[in-house]
């Protein structure tokens, strides 16, 4: 008897999925984004303005129509009507993630493109709140990046970029914001990065980038004069080294790094001769075909030679 009860389900799945109306107007949606990809922009109007006079109720089929609606207009060069047709779709689309994101994208880019920079930052921000975990919100942030430091300079990034973090501080693009921050504050601010860069791996162990920021954190904290806590910071990546052939994981390209960074701040904290040596050579031992090989073991020889 069991099989009966999957009888019914079959049927209506089956039913929707030969809806000719529906198989349409999907057809329908795919042709009008090949029109726009293609730069037909006149033709994309034309289907845009056709799939949208016969309402559907549907907003997954609205918005994206919406939407290659003011990127044909757009391409035809009449902005203001397209950021009118972008307003439509914020108003109307909210529940509708992807068509939301990618509007707010078009109208930051269009803004950008008419010389509305206020506008733009803006929107650009408003991709980073609202939509977080999607691709587009580091992009976003670059733009959020550039637009305040062209208008006040790298503090007012610096300070956009930790805002926005504020807002979304557990989110995939919440550890890029801290280190494009870390980033900006570097030259002027090197204190300042140093805490950046420990704040994601420490707040954010699990992201892509918090390897990234313990190495930075480690090269940063070498030029400050700081070569204990940079030896303790490329040991703490030389750790997840070891951890990875464990597991049969590949290495990373910046275990190189890491490794060349724990010999250069054995020199510079002065470790016995023998110590020093012996991290250059475990590089050489480990990367023997990263070009700073030869360089690594001179240094070798040369720790060696140093008297005690």
């Amino acid at each position: 008897m069991a099989w009966r009860f999957l009888v019914l389900p079959l049927v209506v799945f089956a039913a929707c999925a030969m809806d000719p109306a529906r198989a349409a107007r999907d057809q329908a949606l795919t042709d009008l984004d090949i029109a726009v990809g293609q730069h037909r922009f006149a033709q994309a109007e034309a289907q845009a303005r056709t799939f949208l006079a016969v309402p559907t109720g549907r907003l997954d089929e609205r918005c994206p129509a919406l939407l290659a609606l003011a990127r044909a207009v757009d391409g035809q060069g009449r902005a203001a009507e397209a950021l009118d047709l972008l307003a439509t779709l914020g108003r109307e689309c909210a529940s509708v993630p992807e068509s939301s994101a990618r509007g707010l994208v078009e109208v930051a880019s269009l803004a950008e493109r008419l010389g509305n920079k206020a506008v733009a930052e803006r929107a650009w921000s408003r991709v980073v709140t609202a939509f977080p975990d999607d691709p587009a919100a580091q992009r976003a942030a670059e733009a959020v990046r550039d637009l305040r430091k062209e208008a006040a300079g790298p503090d007012a990034a610096i300070e956009a970029l930790r805002r926005l973090y504020r807002v979304v501080p557990d989110r995939q693009v919440s550890p890029f914001l801290l280190f494009l921050a870390a980033r900006l504050a570097e030259p002027t601010a090197p204190d300042r990065a140093l805490s950046l860069y420990r704040r994601i791996a420490e707040a954010h162990p699990s992201s892509g980038m918090a390897n990234d920021a313990t190495l930075a954190a480690g090269r940063l904290a070498l030029a400050l004069g700081r070569p204990r806590e940079a030896a303790d910071l490329a040991e703490r990546l030389l750790a997840q080294r070891e951890w990875s052939y464990l597991l049969g994981s590949y290495d990373l390209d910046l275990y190189p790094d890491a490794a060349f960074l724990r010999a250069e701040a054995a020199a510079a904290a002065r470790e016995p001769p023998a110590a020093v040596a012996g991290w250059y050579d475990a590089f050489v031992r480990w990367f023997p075909k990263d070009s700073r090989a030869s360089e690594a073991r001179t240094r070798a020889a040369a720790a060696l030679a140093t008297p005690p």
